[in-house]
């Protein structure tokens, strides 16, 4: 039924356990989502470090983050999928999203650390993605994928 949240991206659901709650109907179509009442926490579903390239209209970048589904969340940050041309690079599978969330900030700590050149701020590309950070500069596409490999390879960034 209708969301308690009064919006019209969001509705009510109720599993079979009995237990209601409100779910973006996004995340429903797409199964990211977890009951509540009886389900695992989406904190210790499986997840994945994700690298995306985006041609903007007037700059190419790299989003690294991430999701689940990195396809979904590659879709979801376009604001103009015409415009920005997005397309999955490669995705590095972990066990949960709370491991993928420590990797994924501590990757973005070591970059800043020791290659802030590669961070693109977020003017240019305020208009065309629907994020704040996380965006670099594509030349920094061999970096960035070293250390996705190390990542792969068992190195742990966050220790």
């Amino acid at each position: 039924g209708p969301s308690v949240r009064k919006n019209v991206s969001y509705r009510r659901y109720e599993h079979t356990c009995g237990h209601r709650q409100d779910v973006s109907v996004a995340n429903m179509r797409h199964g990211d989502v977890d009951c509540a009442g009886c389900g695992q926490s989406w904190t210790s579903k499986p997840s994945k470090i994700y690298l995306l390239d985006f041609t903007l209209p007037d700059l190419s970048v790299i989003k690294l983050g991430f999701s689940s589904n990195p396809e979904f969340r590659m879709r979801q940050v376009q604001i103009d999928p015409e415009l920005t041309k997005g397309s999955v690079l490669r995705s590095v599978g972990l066990e949960t999203e709370h491991r993928a969330i420590c990797v994924e900030k501590a990757l973005h700590s070591h970059i800043k650390a020791h290659r802030p050149d590669l961070i693109v701020p977020p003017e240019p590309f305020r208009s065309d993605i629907r994020t704040t950070s996380e965006i670099y500069h594509r030349h920094g596409r061999t970096y960035i994928s070293a250390l996705l490999d190390a990542v792969e390879a068992g190195w742990d960034p966050s220790a």
